[in-house]
């Protein structure tokens, strides 16, 4: 999958905060999609704890693989079964503040059949989660004007919108 972008402190928050040697990170793994419905309208989520948008997907759970991942994560917070159409690409985190290495593999995928009730975890929904159907262009716009209170939420935004703006050129 293409490497769209490494993202580090300096790209988030403004410090120079150099990338250290890879082996003193842990290593976390996620997927996300960009879900287009029948109506060729987004899935994402607005965070209202963290005042930010966030797409659907999420970390790799242990026995899993990129795609049933993505699958299960869709299921969960957009309440649907998708079809995968293309790959975006690939986005590579560093953390410094707890020495994480995130690595995000984002798709194209196609809502396939109902779309049902969401199923937030608890965290989510402490979160206050809510899931918003948009055009493509709102969705950038409105991961440009994000502001996130939180150090991980802007890693987050950043990434996201990244990933929204190479999809677009997919689309």
């Amino acid at each position: 999958m293409k490497i769209i972008k490494i993202i580090s402190d300096e790209d988030v928050i403004n410090i120079n905060n150099a990338i250290r040697n890879d082996e003193d990170y842990t290593k976390r793994f996620a997927s996300r999609a960009i879900v287009i419905n029948k109506d060729n309208k987004i899935a994402i989520m607005y965070v209202k704890k963290y005042h930010n948008h966030k797409l659907p997907g999420g970390g790799i759970e242990e026995g899993e693989d990129l795609i049933n991942a993505l699958k299960r994560e869709i299921n969960e917070e957009v309440g649907c079964n998708i079809e995968i159409t293309g790959e975006v690409g690939e986005i590579i985190e560093y953390k410094n503040e707890y020495m994480q290495k995130q690595t995000s593999y984002c798709y194209l995928g196609r809502v396939v059949g109902e779309i049902r009730e969401v199923n937030f975890t608890d965290q989510e929904k402490e979160s206050g989660f809510s899931l918003l159907w948009i055009d493509i262009d709102i969705a950038i716009d409105l991961f440009k004007k994000d502001n996130p209170i939180d150090y991980t939420a802007r890693f987050i935004s950043r990434r996201d919108l990244l990933f929204l703006e190479e999809a677009k050129k997919l689309l």
